[in-house]
């Protein structure tokens, strides 16, 4: 039986979370020299991110949210609110409280997190073994399907993709990727166990956990599967699927 490999995208076919990483603190910088004042923190990274899966979680775009409500909470929590009091209240205020520096500060930013992430180690190989074995590979992604596409096009792998999609993945969401390729062996791969292996597992896959180097708070009471394979380079979770 031919396989059909789901692949997540971000911090799964490349490290995005060193670029992310770099422009959270940027942005960080920028909005403590608007307002004058310091995090007094030794982990800044921490500090920021903690703001932003706040936001995230009650968002309903999810980490797509505009850069401009991260800008508000944190201006928000630098002042002394408590953070889940700034995130609430940016939240409320929406887009509408955005200031010249918020958007300035915020475009920036989108350009910093625009560049092309390195590949992480092993895609390239794996996804070759795949093609050579014959197996159908599927990207799906929460994020933008314009960004993913440009990325495979820049990484010159495009053509070892079937299929790109776009969608809250969830257990429906893998069962409709598997209808369409009934007649193969079900495989998902990624970084998240909330996202692409728990959600895949019970859609009736296979599953690989790849860990990459973000990992937000809600997945911290969540557990790897016992069926879950967890490999430290893709190509090993593509030779597992191709010699079980």
């Amino acid at each position: 039986m031919t396989i059909l490999w789901v692949s997540d995208a971000d911090n799964t076919l490349w490290d995005t979370d060193n670029i992310y990483a770099e422009a959270q603190l940027k942005l960080l910088s920028e909005v403590e020299e608007n307002l004058g004042i310091k995090v007094d923190k030794a982990n800044k990274l921490s500090y920021i991110r903690e703001v932003d899966q706040h936001i995230s979680k009650r968002h309903h775009l999810g980490l797509r949210y505009p850069t401009e409500l991260l800008i508000s909470a944190l201006k928000k929590r630098l002042i002394g609110t408590p953070i889940q009091t700034a995130v609430k209240h940016s939240l409320a205020s929406g887009l509408e409280s955005s200031d010249s520096f918020s958007k300035h500060t915020a475009q920036i930013f989108y350009n910093d997190i625009s560049v092309t992430p390195p590949l992480r180690n092993g895609v390239t190989e794996g996804l070759e073994a795949l093609h050579s074995n014959g197996a159908t590979v599927v990207i799906a992604t929460e994020g933008s399907i314009t960004r993913i596409k440009r990325h495979l096009n820049e990484h010159n792998i495009s053509h070892l993709v079937a299929l790109s999609l776009e969608g809250t993945k969830s257990v429906v969401f893998y069962q409709r990727i598997a209808k369409l390729y009934q007649s193969k062996e079900a495989w998902s791969i990624g970084d998240q166990l909330t996202r692409d292996v728990i959600p895949a597992l019970e859609a009736g896959f296979n599953t690989i956990y790849f860990p990459g180097g973000f990992n937000p708070f809600w997945q911290e009471n969540h557990t790897l599967p016992n069926e879950t394979i967890a490999v430290t380079s893709y190509n090993s979770g593509v030779q597992s699927a191709i010699n079980p």
